[in-house]
């Protein structure tokens, strides 16, 4: 983000006025960016942000993007480097956030106005569900086909949808599940059921299926032992990862017991990841980060001293390959002083991808990645679509800086 010195000037100046008034200077430029650690806490799933590098990072096969200079999604094969799909959008001036099918046959299409699914036999559906709020954040479960939409009234719409994306059954509930307590953080797990956090330290485990039946919340509870659970993520089939205000635990819900507890009370937490294994980044005085992670029987830490000071923007944790990746960019704003970005777009300038062996944390390649462009990753792959009016995207890969382009593919649009 570039300002002119006229802008500066009058924003340091502001500044100089609310220190006298006894502000921070923080509280000028919160509203600056919306990417800050607060907006990845208290969501069903994963941020808007960053929810399609989530849904296509384990796709072997397509990538899912916006290009505004079309005012089309386009999904790209990226081992064959084609144009498979591309669908035009009612609503060009809004951000588009995509949650696309494993096999490509749809893609759904999150924007600040409307909700809208694209399938290949179906056709367009807009609006399937209706929302006073705007989405925030979205939960989706691949093998079940089950979507889950929150937004900033905290209203929790779910579809359930076929292989080709039409919708079977849809609902829309509010953040009261029972009694006076309210939803606070939560996640669809593997067998497709939604758990959340509550406000009165509790645990619900919706049953989604029978919920969209009866058009009503159908669950279990369990009481915790821990206050503000503000993040949760779920590991295998039967725990869960979850952040409180004084330690990150791992929970087994089915025995009802916590399994391993990292005290993380003087850690400041920098970057929450559900891509593609849970883990958190934290990060001391030094600049240094800790990764904590799951293997399914304890939290396991890492101290990493070989990052650097940068703004990770994104981070990819596979266990089972053994390769963890982040994206990460020594880009600073000039008014960014208090407020850290999270996101692999949210600097476009900068941008380096570096990938490791994750079991002895071998860094196996650093590469830079192209300014201005926007960034998706899948697998070990990051497609980058330039701003190009004619079509112009670039698949480069993760380790060996390899790269293959498409070009011209907007021309049929124009």
């Amino acid at each position: 983000m570039d300002f002119k010195s006229n802008k500066l000037g009058g924003i340091l100046k502001i500044k100089i006025i609310l220190l006298f008034l006894g502000y921070g200077f923080s509280n000028l430029i919160i509203g600056c960016e919306s990417s800050s650690i607060k907006d990845q806490e208290y969501i069903v799933g994963t941020r808007l942000d960053n929810i399609s590098s989530q849904s296509d990072v384990d796709n072997g096969d397509t990538v899912s993007l916006f290009d505004k200079f079309s005012s089309r999604i386009h999904i790209f094969n990226i081992n064959t480097m084609e144009l498979s799909e591309s669908y035009e959008v009612a609503n060009p001036k809004d951000e588009h956030f995509l949650i696309a099918s494993e096999p490509g046959e749809f893609v759904i299409d999150l924007s600040r106005s409307q909700i809208t699914i694209f399938s290949r036999v179906h056709g367009i559906n807009r609006n399937p569900i209706h929302f006073l709020g705007t989405p925030v954040s979205s939960a989706f479960n691949q093998t079940n086909r089950i979507l889950i939409i929150y937004d900033d009234l905290n209203s929790v719409g779910i579809l359930k949808l076929n292989e080709q994306g039409l919708v079977l059954k849809s609902w829309v509930g509010g953040p009261i599940i029972a009694g006076d307590s309210s939803i606070l953080a939560g996640d669809i797990t593997s067998s497709g059921n939604l758990i959340v956090s509550r406000s009165d330290n509790s645990l619900a485990i919706v049953d989604l299926e029978q919920s969209l039946d009866q058009q009503d919340w159908v669950y279990t509870e369990q009481t915790l032992s821990r206050n503000n659970i503000k993040w949760l993520a779920p590991i295998g089939v039967d725990k869960v990862l979850f952040q409180s205000d004084e330690a990150l635990v791992l929970y087994d819900y089915v025995a009802e017991v916590e399994i391993d507890i990292l005290d993380t009370v003087d850690l400041d937490t920098k970057l929450y990841s559900k891509i593609t294994d849970a883990h958190v980044l934290y990060k001391d005085l030094n600049d240094n980060y800790t990764l904590a992670f799951s293997d399914g029987l304890s939290i396991r830490t890492r101290l990493l001293t070989n990052i650097g000071p940068n703004n990770i923007l994104q981070s990819t944790l596979n266990i089972s390959q053994d390769q963890w990746s982040i994206v990460k960019s020594n880009f600073q704003n000039r008014l960014n002083y208090n407020h850290e970005m999270f996101f692999i777009n949210s600097v476009s300038y900068q941008r380096v991808v570096n990938s490791f062996r994750f079991s002895d944390m071998l860094s196996l390649s650093i590469q830079d990645l192209p300014d201005k462009a926007q960034l998706k990753q899948s697998g070990n792959a990051i497609l980058a679509l330039f701003p190009s009016e004619l079509g112009y995207v670039k698949r480069i890969d993760i380790n060996s800086g390899e790269y293959t382009e498409l070009k011209l593919f907007n021309m049929r649009f124009l």
